[in-house]
């Protein structure tokens, strides 16, 4: 699997003149909404820490 990097480098370098621009930017608005998601994850983490997970008690079965 590519790192979303490495994908988005791609699709800019495939960029369609003139056909098949539609199917592009479909591709490129997904892997940006992965990416939202993908940043917005990684805040919550930043922003709670581990405090969040050891408040789970699945996760605290298994530390």
């Amino acid at each position: 699997m590519q790192s979303l990097v490495d994908q988005h480098n791609e699709l800019g370098q495939n960029k369609p003149l003139l056909f098949g621009k539609k199917a592009w930017e479909a591709q490129r608005d997904a892997l940006y909404q992965e990416y939202k998601q993908l940043k917005g994850q990684h805040e919550q983490q930043k922003k709670s820490g581990v405090k969040e997970l050891l408040e789970k008690e699945a996760f605290r079965e298994h530390a």
